[in-house]
């Protein structure tokens, strides 16, 4: 569904990604690691993040590959976090998107490095690409970063008795820290006026918590037993309510963008289909 509507952006996208390594003269000496970073790179998936960061400089009057740099940046980092949470000491899964995870096909110590580099490099790549209006952004990736790994061990550790709030403050974390990062990030390297990154700081932060209980909905259909999922304290119909509602909120908070706004709504649409 995203990938037919977007496929001109996503082609962007993964052009960006195929080259973010190439293009660097710095890693031409270091080819090993650099394999084991696009086997997880280049693997596919939605690119979702840096849609988003694509959509908002659209909205707020550049063109969708003024935001590359930074949506790729976004991926790099969403990347990292995955090939880490693959591993044993994490979520210990053996595949990913379809293919063995890093960790299988590479060993755990490559694993650490590949998620290592990828993090470090995604900030360089803001630094270089964008120099003035850099340091805002740079501060909001870094403390969507910190945000999603302190989303992960709020996860990895739970206390005795799990309640929604803890549910709602890893979810706001891990997983909707970095979706806020796409849009927010992005606005800031726009240099929009103030009112607007209000508006789209609540609209992403809204997104992030429907995108998580979508996934929350989606394993849990899929027979998976995650403990920190919300239809293990709503229930199935009270979580498929729940996410109505946050989305409508979503699209609600859009209202002052009117049509222009019309490719985030379509996303809020795509998320709530993909149960």
């Amino acid at each position: 569904m995203i990938a037919e509507k977007f496929s001109t952006e996503i082609k962007l996208i993964n052009k960006y990604l195929d080259e973010v390594f190439i293009a660097d003269d710095y890693f031409s000496s270091e080819k090993n690691l650099i394999e084991s970073i696009n086997y997880s790179l280049l693997s596919g998936g939605k690119r979702f993040r840096p849609l988003l960061s694509g959509l908002t400089s659209q909205l707020l009057g550049k063109n969708f590959s003024f935001a590359l740099p930074y949506g790729a940046a976004i991926e790099l980092i969403h990347c990292y976090s995955l090939i880490h949470d693959d591993m044993p000491a994490m979520d210990n899964d053996d595949t990913r998107r379809g293919q063995p995870s890093h960790h299988i096909k590479f060993g755990e110590t490559k694993s650490l490095l590949a998620g290592d580099a990828l993090q470090a490099y995604a900030f360089s790549l803001v630094a270089k690409n964008y120099k003035v209006v850099a340091s805002t952004a740079m501060h909001v990736l870094s403390r969507s970063a910190f945000n999603m790994v302190l989303g992960q061990a709020l996860d990895l550790d739970p206390p005795a008795e799990i309640n929604l709030d803890y549910i709602e403050k890893v979810h706001a974390k891990k997983t909707g820290a970095l979706i806020n990062a796409s849009v927010l990030g992005a606005a800031y390297l726009c240099e929009a006026e103030t009112e607007t990154i209000n508006r789209l700081d609540v609209f992403s932060k809204k997104l992030g918590i429907a995108f998580q209980v979508a996934d929350d909905i989606q394993d849990f259909n899929e027979g998976k037993k995650e403990p920190i999922n919300c239809v293990n304290f709503l229930g199935i119909e009270k979580s498929l309510e729940l996410l109505t509602k946050v989305s409508k909120e979503c699209e609600e908070s859009l209202s002052a963008f009117g049509e222009q706004a019309d490719n985030f709504k379509f996303l809020i649409g795509y998320n709530q289909s993909r149960i």
